[in-house]
């Protein structure tokens, strides 16, 4: 049996057969990026959990299609981004590796603990699951990130810090 823990759910919760498979197979393109990614210069920065602000993304997927609400969202350094399942899961979010250079990916890394992999939240499967990104420590810039499972169907958003 596969078993997740996080604040978000229990030891004892159980995933079907069906969603296990689902996810081994959201995992193999996982680790060939881990593979081919080559490491971070410089220092390793440190997990910065201190917010200033905690805002709200929804991820929602119905006969409207797929998508974040809001798709845009404008912060100020030392916030946090909760983003929560509404609807039409499982949902994933990651930050896209190509658009983070230097300390944006070191930090935003460092600032991602638990997920998936490195710029990865949990896969979340219910409705009310969530996961809160900080963004203290990260510098001014436009952060874009996709929906793992959903990529396919354009579920993008993009978060600028000001």
């Amino acid at each position: 049996m596969f078993y997740f823990s996080d604040t978000h759910m229990t030891n004892s919760t159980r995933w079907s057969a069906r969603t296990r498979s689902y996810m081994a197979g959201c995992a193999a393109p996982l680790l060939l990026g881990a593979l081919v990614t080559a490491p971070v210069q410089g220092a390793a920065a440190q997990a910065q959990d201190t917010t200033i602000k905690v805002h709200t993304i929804g991820m929602i997927g119905d006969a409207q299609g797929y998508r974040f609400s809001p798709a845009e969202l404008t912060i100020k350094t030392g916030d946090g981004v909760r983003f929560v399942l509404v609807r039409g899961g499982p949902h994933a979010v990651w930050f896209s590796d190509t658009t983070l250079v230097g300390s944006a990916r070191t930090q935003l890394s460092a600032n991602m603990t638990g997920g998936m992999g490195e710029l990865t939240t949990l896969m979340m499967v219910q409705a009310g699951e969530s996961y809160t990104v900080s963004f203290t420590g990260m510098p001014v810039g436009v952060y874009q990130y996709s929906c793992l499972p959903h990529m396919a169907m354009n579920m993008r958003g993009r978060i600028i810090v000001k």
